[in-house]
């Protein structure tokens, strides 16, 4: 099934399996030269999430994680404290 195929069935409110999503993702991500999944997305909400304040309990609520050491792996934690001391420098 092709991009557009699958792009229509979830436009119609029909469910999409992972691998339809991945296949989505990555097609997506061809058009602009990007090798992306859901993983990758999943970790760059993350961390966006972790650099405008959210709380760590926070974040790993909304990533489904029962423990939030998960969490502080998605959330890349050094560059996210880099970025958080760059801009309390600036």
């Amino acid at each position: 099934m092709n991009t557009i195929s699958l792009l229509l069935l979830f436009l119609n409110n029909s469910p999409l399996s992972y691998r339809s999503l991945n296949v989505i993702i990555q097609d997506m991500g061809k058009l602009i030269e990007k090798d992306i999944s859901p993983h990758n997305i999943r970790h760059a909400i993350a961390t966006e999430l972790s650099l405008n304040g959210a709380d760590i309990l926070e974040i790993r609520d909304f990533l489904g994680h029962s423990d939030t050491k998960v969490t502080e792996v998605y959330i890349n934690a050094r560059s996210v404290f880099r970025e958080k001391v760059f801009r309390k420098t600036s």
